[in-house]
């Protein structure tokens, strides 16, 4: 059950990173279908969608969707591959997964062409062309509702993993009207500027940019204000009228979703193919989307704990109260910027999606990512918070086929 198992295991094992010895042959996933929004083209390229069936009959206005946003510098067929158990058992659940592409980085000759989301402040040429997608999530819900009958629009479901992480986050904030759950993964909020909070900045080795500290002692800055005082980028007032339950996943051996905060910048300013990214701290994330729900308690309880030291996970619930009519789960691993509790071959993957050998090579990803844990399974410990908040059905069903608009 979702969240459940309290209590600590002396035999868990590290995902130290990809390994080379077991390498085979990346099979890309085979989509039940793809489908292109009316209307939303980026640079020449028609924006698109992957659609897997869920296992067995689909009933009208029966299925729940799991819409999951890839991260940064990769596409949705690499990201299906890194989930085998959210797409198994997520589909033997009865989930219909929802696929989208963010858009390609201009230039790529990779495979994946390297493609993003814009989720505020990260990532990619998406955010620097300020690239619309709320507008396109909206255009995929309307799209694939339209295509499929049998899916309940009551039933949409969010995750993400790093910058999709960070775009789920942007989708419960900007239209939660539309969403029952969500669940991003190694991601972050990114509604504000926080540029104002940077402090004990370091150069990076590429001399370029440079990476500050999240000082909440700043003016503006603290978790208690900053989505009120700090520039804006996008809103999460909306949550307030549609309150969303939301889990998630961070870690604290990760060097990209710093879960004290940071500041990524421009050592220089004015560069137009250059970007700020700034992440609050996520206890300030957290607390911030919580008052901006309407929650006042914000007293937790440990709900999920495993694994032994140094390599355990531990989520903390706020109850719902009169006030806050929405589940908000936290749990934190000792682990890096990867999707816990998968096991596939990262190496080969890596080499499929475009990426050289030495950008590939274990031993550097590992330094450069962290290690992954087997103390939780995010993929089931998603598919049971979504089951959760799945909605009965109210009128009468009947099998369907997906039907394409004439």
């Amino acid at each position: 059950m979702w969240l459940q198992f309290i209590g600590l295991v002396s035999a868990m094992v590290v995902l130290l990173g990809p390994m080379r010895a077991s390498a085979q042959r990346v099979v890309p996933p085979v989509w039940s279908r793809t489908r292109s929004p009316n209307g939303w083209v980026y640079k020449g390229e028609q924006r698109q969608y992957h659609v897997l069936n869920p296992r067995g009959p689909m009933k009208r206005g029966s299925v729940p969707v799991i819409i999951a946003y890839h991260g940064n510098g990769a596409d949705a067929a690499a990201f299906a591959l890194q989930l085998p158990v959210l797409v198994e058992e997520g589909r033997a659940r009865g989930y219909m997964l929802v696929f989208p592409e963010g858009i390609q980085q201009e230039g790529s000759q990779l495979r994946c062409k390297e493609r993003s989301w814009n989720a505020g402040s990260c990532c990619g040429d998406a955010v620097l062309n300020d690239v619309d997608d709320i507008g396109f999530t909206h255009a995929v819900l309307d799209d694939l509702l339209r295509t499929y009958p049998a899916v309940d629009p009551r039933q949409i479901f969010i995750t993400g993993s790093s910058n999709g992480g960070s775009m789920a986050v942007r989708v419960a904030c900007e239209m939660p009207e539309r969403v029952a759950a969500v669940g991003p993964e190694i991601g972050s909020l990114e509604a504000v500027d926080g540029n104002r909070c940077a402090d004990r900045c370091v150069p990076e080795g590429d001399g370029v940019y440079e990476m500050c500290e999240w000082n909440n002692q700043l003016p503006d800055c603290a978790p208690t204000v900053f989505l009120k005082t700090l520039p804006g980028v996008f809103s999460c007032n909306r949550l307030k009228e549609h309150p969303t339950p939301m889990l998630f996943f961070n870690g604290n051996l990760d060097p990209y979703s710093n879960i004290s905060g940071l500041i990524e910048r421009p050592i220089k300013p004015g560069n137009a193919t250059l970007y700020s990214s700034t992440f609050p701290s996520m206890d300030a994330a957290i607390l911030g989307l919580r008052t901006a729900s309407g929650c006042t308690n914000h007293k937790s309880v440990v709900s999920f704990q495993n694994g032994t030291k140094g390599n355990a996970t531990t989520c903390t619930t706020f109850p719902i109260d009169a006030g806050c009519t929405a589940n908000f789960t936290y749990c934190l691993s000792d682990a890096g910027h990867r999707w816990y509790g998968s096991a596939y071959d990262q190496y080969q993957l890596c080499l499929w999606e475009g990426y050289s050998e030495e950008e590939c090579n274990p031993i550097e990803d590992l330094e450069t990512y962290g290690p992954n844990t087997l103390s939780i399974s995010v993929a089931l410990q998603l598919l049971d918070f979504f089951d959760v908040h799945r909605r009965p059905l109210t009128t009468p069903t009947q099998s369907v086929d997906p039907v394409v608009p004439i």
